[in-house]
């Protein structure tokens, strides 16, 4: 009888993505709601779209923002399957997505 042999793990890791790549628009939309109600004008940097570009475990978190100040837009890139900030050598988040997604957008709004 043939081995038949399901592709869990594949459908996790894309389902996994795809529920980070929604908490960092989710957590940029809110950060600049948040930061409008504060200080009553927009945010700087200002960020314009996130999107996951290439396949696993090569999966990129590209974030892309416009700083008014500088007249510069551009996008900032984090490979987080590869990053030891987010998995141990073994491949086992040692953060949680939350978090993960939190530290993407500092970075690339620059704190």
């Amino acid at each position: 009888m043939p081995v038949v042999r399901g592709n869990f793990d594949e459908i996790d890791r894309k389902a996994f993505e795809n529920y980070l790549l929604e908490l960092v628009r989710e957590y940029a939309a809110e950060a600049d709601r948040l930061y409008r109600l504060a200080k009553n004008k927009e945010p700087n940097p200002l960020v314009l779209e996130v999107e996951l570009k290439g396949e696993y475990p090569d999966t990129l978190m590209r974030i892309r923002c416009f700083d008014r100040v500088r007249d510069l837009e551009g996008w900032s890139v984090y490979p987080f399957w590869k990053s030891d900030n987010f998995f141990d050598e073994e491949g086992r988040r040692v953060c949680s997505p939350e978090r993960m997604a939190g530290d993407m957008l500092m970075w690339a709004l620059g704190g």
